[in-house]
């Protein structure tokens, strides 16, 4: 028996429709859904919280249906808890009643999830007198203390400057390494969901179009949508000569040599500093190809050379 089971979803609103979902997710495991803005990630979310009214399919959570707000007095699933990217707090309490008033859990257990959540400092402090982070925080440790289940995140990252996301992503491990919560995340940012994610499921018009392991989904995309998604990629024709036949790499997976043996050659036209590495654009004949390097010994106008990881190598 699956700790949640989603069966042949769908929901449908004017220019949308979200279509036969399902999946299956183990209690414990990390689950996130990617996909551009309107691919129905957060829909998918609010279907599973109990928030919004599927039009067919079924739910399951501990093999118990969860009932949409069609056929309750108040939307949402006393075992979900939604977390919005807009993180709602009541206004004009400290911190401290607003955690107390939604408490479920013994002292010991609170006082665990205000140092998890790192908002011991702020409890004297009123939910208006907050920056965006700390409410994030503070909205979460909200939903912990009633001891939820299962976990909806929706773009817990949106919102933050780097610093605070950084936080908040430390914040998220412990909640699963240390609270055990099963969590469901969803974000259009790679950086989100690939170190996170133990699956990710990718959605395009309310479709689901892949389903594996980070490295999968990063390295074996099953379409150009699902490869811009993860990042910048190269995609060309393997011979000039069938040119409907293509070799999907990323930046990574090709390295400059001096060697004669070399798979592709060209002129570099642009090189970008991105912090651990240079981003090096070479005009070939297959196209322009971006790859990296630690430390370009060549300019704008020098002729290079490249080899591809032929592990790496992916057809589209």
């Amino acid at each position: 028996m699956a700790f949640l089971e989603v069966s042949h979803l769908t929901y449908s609103l004017p220019g949308f429709n979200l279509e036969d979902l399902s999946f299956t997710q183990e209690e414990g495991a990390r689950v996130a859904f990617a996909g551009e803005t309107g691919s129905g990630k957060t829909t998918v979310l609010k279907l599973i919280g109990a928030l919004l009214q599927p039009a067919g399919g079924s739910i399951r959570l501990r093999n118990e249906p969860v009932i949409g707000p069609a056929h309750r007095l108040v939307p949402g699933h006393d075992r979900i808890a939604y977390l919005s990217q807009f993180f709602e707090l009541p206004k004009f309490l400290r911190v401290e009643q607003a955690l107390a008033y939604a408490n479920r859990m013994s002292e010991m257990a609170l006082n665990r999830i205000i140092r998890i959540c790192e908002i011991d400092h702020l409890m004297e402090r009123k939910t208006d007198q907050l920056s965006g982070g700390e409410r994030q925080r503070i909205a979460l440790a909200r939903l912990l203390v009633t001891a939820p289940d299962l976990l909806l995140l929706d773009e817990p990252f949106s919102n933050l400057d780097a610093m605070h996301r950084i936080q908040m992503k430390t914040v998220l491990e412990r909640i699963g390494d240390q609270l055990g919560i099963t969590s469901i995340l969803v974000s259009h940012d790679s950086n989100d969901t690939l170190p996170w994610a133990d699956v990710i499921y990718i959605l395009q018009d309310g479709k689901l179009v892949q389903q594996a392991r980070p490295e999968l989904v990063y390295r074996r995309p099953v379409n150009a949508y699902v490869a811009s998604l993860f990042g910048k990629y190269n995609l060309f024709p393997m011979d000039l000569e069938a040119p409907d036949r293509q070799i999907f790499l990323r930046p990574d997976d090709l390295i400059f040599t001096d060697s004669d043996d070399y798979d592709l050659s060209g002129t570099v036209t642009r090189i970008s500093f991105n912090g651990p590495h240079y981003e090096v654009q070479v005009e070939t004949d297959r196209g322009l190809i971006t790859a990296l390097s630690s430390k370009p010994a060549f300019r704008a106008g020098d002729t290079v050379r490249l080899s591809v990881l032929p592990e790496r190598v992916h057809f589209m």
